[in-house]
């Protein structure tokens, strides 16, 4: 059986795999282009296992334990901005894609937009490995 720890490194990595997939089915059905749902769904499935690696590092600072192995803190970027950057990288050109045959423009704004909230997420979210102030 996994322990609470086990469970808090696995159910992030399941989550953002199952993405990809999920949404190279949406943007086939949609689209009728895999690619572009696949690329979208690797940004959010990337997103979601950050954010939910973040959240658990959090708790288990918050708990008065070390975050270790894929929990433990990246060196050189903060994984709670770049889990929130990555959302408007994957949706921004997915929104564009719904109301434009182009997917060019939408993908130079979620670009720009996941650019504009890393620097700003990265000011305020404490580090994985920081407890909050």
């Amino acid at each position: 059986m996994l322990d609470d720890i086990g469970f808090r490194q696995l159910l992030p990595v399941v989550a953002g795999a199952l993405f990809p997939p999920t949404m190279a089915a949406f943007g086939w059905l949609l689209f009728d282009d895999p690619v572009f749902g696949a690329a979208v769904g690797v940004a959010l499935g990337v997103s979601i296992y950050m954010l939910l690696s973040y959240m658990f590092a959090q708790e288990l600072l918050a708990e008065g334990k070390t975050p270790e192995g894929l929990l433990a803190p990246p060196p050189g970027y903060n994984r709670g901005a770049a889990a929130m950057a990555l959302v408007p990288v994957g949706v921004v050109p997915l929104v564009w894609r719904a109301v434009s045959d182009t997917p060019e423009p939408g993908i130079l704004a979620g670009m720009l937009a996941g650019a504009a909230v890393y620097v700003a997420g990265s000011r305020v979210l404490p580090n994985a490995g920081e407890a909050a102030d």
